[in-house]
């Protein structure tokens, strides 16, 4: 694998309050990673600064070799980088179908990206009349439709049963197959079968980075997920 992505030393405040700190890692190509933390670790912040979506106040962002920390979202989108929403962000007058196709204008491969999605069977469907589950299958359908080399998911486990986490995660380890995928979650249990590497966040600064098992095993892990659960 070779390198796609690496963040040098980013920083973001709010308020005063630092969101992202100093923050560095790596992403390799075909690469599935997933960024931890508990609520207000910076993980949303992080995301938006690879999307382009807000600017560090320092470091640097590199993407295919080519520095991209002052590009903005419409470039950064353009060179193969998109993000979906915790907040499912789709258009629910439209069917399933007509939202495909205005991320991607091929019927073969929206056809082909349905069925991935389990989305098959229901591309005449208004999305307002979709069940939860689906629209996120949706907007991470449209996303992958622009046919990115980096896919960033924000937390696509978000209200969904065990059962329906189950089937999204076969869905994205299927599309991982084709693409990188740099996603954050809230809890650790349900990235450990997903993700190739974890990188835990707490108070806007990395405190781990390594193999699944290496994370839920690190003490200062531990310690930060038992005094917020």
């Amino acid at each position: 694998m070779s390198l796609l992505l690496e963040c040098i030393g980013l920083s973001k405040h709010f308020g005063g309050i630092p969101a992202v700190d100093d923050v560095t890692f790596r992403l390799q190509e075909k690469e599935l990673k997933c960024i931890i933390g508990p609520n207000g670790a910076g993980k949303t912040t992080l995301l938006n600064l690879i999307a382009g979506l807000l600017k560090p106040e320092a470091g640097r962002i590199i993407f295919k070799g080519k520095d991209i920390t002052g590009l903005s979202a419409h470039r950064r989108a353009k060179l193969g980088i998109a993000r979906t929403f915790q907040l499912t962000t789709v258009f629910q007058k439209m069917n399933v179908y007509e939202n495909l196709l205005i991320a991607n204008s091929g019927r073969a491969s929206i056809l082909d990206l349905a069925e991935t999605m389990g989305l098959g069977n229901k591309l005449d469907r208004k999305v307002s009349h979709l069940s939860y589950v689906d629209k996120k299958r949706l907007e991470i359908a449209m996303a992958v439709a622009l046919n990115p080399t980096l896919l960033l998911l924000d937390e696509p486990f978000s209200g969904l049963s065990e059962d329906e986490i189950r089937e999204l995660t076969v869905q994205i380890k299927d599309l991982s197959d084709k693409m990188t995928v740099l996603m954050i979650e809230h809890k650790i249990s349900k990235v450990c079968d997903l993700a190739h590497r974890i990188t835990v966040l707490n108070d806007g600064k990395i405190i781990c980075d390594g193999k699944p098992d290496e994370a839920l095993n690190d003490p200062t892990v531990r310690k930060v997920y038992w005094k917020y659960e």
